[in-house]
């Protein structure tokens, strides 16, 4: 059994041949109605399936030639259209002599078992093969132009509302396009896009004022130039992890080296960036400028070890309370208890005053939070860890 299917769209066509020939029928193909007819006169096939909208020869003029062709006219003929779908089309398809009109899409074993039946029925002779219904020649033209037009018309009209939807979306996209530039150049703090070995795809303004750079300068460098010697495992074990898909961001705190040399501090916040299939295609990296940050936080590291150290070697005892708990005191302080500092730390200073003065020293600490209290020097007794009453002077600074 030999099946001719005519189909100008390459993919329904081979999709459609694959069907038939998994049944085991003989299957030659067409691409429009003229080459059609050259195939079905060199080696008429059992059964033509055809499409309807095609260039040079549409399906119902391919029809009507058939069925008008003393020798083809028995051969049955399956229109199989996605174009042609009201019941008007079907109609006239019936009109100029098909046997079957089939919608698209059709599942593939239903489809099957419809050109079947009609293999199966013209075979046994319980389905006559249609000729075309006799009519005049320009009704039947009248009918066929008609069904032509509209069919183009709403062509037209679906290519103009796709080009207009087409249209739109490229418009938001450039927009958004748009937006992003605008936010990326703008922004104050570094950006640049990074490639998957570390390379600067694209970075803005405030990348190149933070490392000295014009941006030529760093689109052509990596983010392993710009980094100090004792920091670069930072990125590089990043990007080998976020490539993997260990991790997919991070944060962190780095030191670079400035175009001229010096070293700066840089908050770095990356992500990288995937394809709608999960493969890696670049990172966003967006740096800040936390010199003056960490230069501040050196310099009040510094001062703190400064004045502790003068307060450990001070003959003083001096100790800090925060919320009436003893949080800091010095060595003159722990040998003044006579205990340990876990005997100390966290432990509420009222504990070592004696009972007899605890209301008149607490009053006194309260007044001083309130800044009520100028002079708050006391005189009273403690109680230390080994039961001893001493007399001490309290001095009370509000920090």
């Amino acid at each position: 059994m030999k099946i001719l299917v005519v189909e100008d769209t390459d993919d329904s066509r081979v999709l459609l041949v694959d069907q038939l020939e998994v049944q085991g029928y003989e299957v030659e193909s067409a691409i429009n109605g003229v080459e059609a007819l050259e195939k079905i006169r060199i080696a008429p096939p059992d059964i033509i399936i055809s499409d309807i909208l095609m260039p040079v020869m549409d399906g119902f003029q391919l029809c009507r030639l058939c069925k008008e062709d003393a020798q083809l006219k028995q051969m049955p003929f399956v229109f199989y259209t996605a174009t042609y779908v009201d019941e008007k089309d079907e109609a006239f398809a019936y009109e100029i002599g098909a046997d079957r009109f089939v919608r698209k899409p059709a599942e593939p074993d239903v489809f099957v078992k419809i050109i079947q039946e009609v293999i199966v029925n013209a075979a046994r002779d319980n389905l006559e093969p249609k000729t075309c219904v006799e009519q005049k020649e320009e009704d039947t033209f009248k009918i066929y132009s008609e069904r032509l037009v509209q069919k183009l018309e709403k062509k037209m009209l679906d290519m103009e509302k796709e080009l207009s939807m087409r249209k739109k979306a490229e418009q938001s996209l450039e927009e958004s396009e748009e937006r992003f530039r605008l936010s990326f150049d703008n922004a104050n703090i570094g950006m640049g896009l990074v490639n998957l070995e570390g390379r600067f795809l694209n970075v803005n303004k405030k990348m190149c004022d933070i490392f000295g750079y014009d941006r030529e300068e760093l689109e052509n460098m990596t983010v392993f130039d710009i980094t100090h010697p004792e920091d670069l495992d930072i990125s590089l074990t990043f990007i080998q992890r976020a490539v993997s898909g260990e991790m997919e961001n991070t944060a962190f705190d780095k030191k670079y080296l400035h175009k001229h040399g010096h070293t700066l501090w840089g908050k770095v916040a990356s992500s990288i960036v995937r394809d709608i299939k999960g493969v890696p295609q670049y990172f966003i990296t967006h740096i800040q400028d936390i010199s003056e940050q960490k230069q501040s936080e050196k310099a009040l590291k510094a001062s703190e070890e400064k004045y502790r150290l003068v307060v450990e070697i001070a003959n003083d005892r001096i100790f800090i309370v925060q919320d009436e708990d003893i949080i800091f005191f010095n060595k003159k302080t722990t040998e003044l208890i006579e205990g340990t500092a876990a005997d100390l730390e966290n432990t509420p200073f009222i504990e070592f005053v004696h009972p007899k003065y605890r209301d008149s020293v607490l009053k006194i600490y309260k007044s001083v939070l309130k800044g009520e209290n100028q002079d708050s020097s006391n005189q009273f007794i403690i109680v230390n860890k080994s039961g001893k009453e001493l007399w001490v002077e309290l001095s009370i600074v509000q920090v």
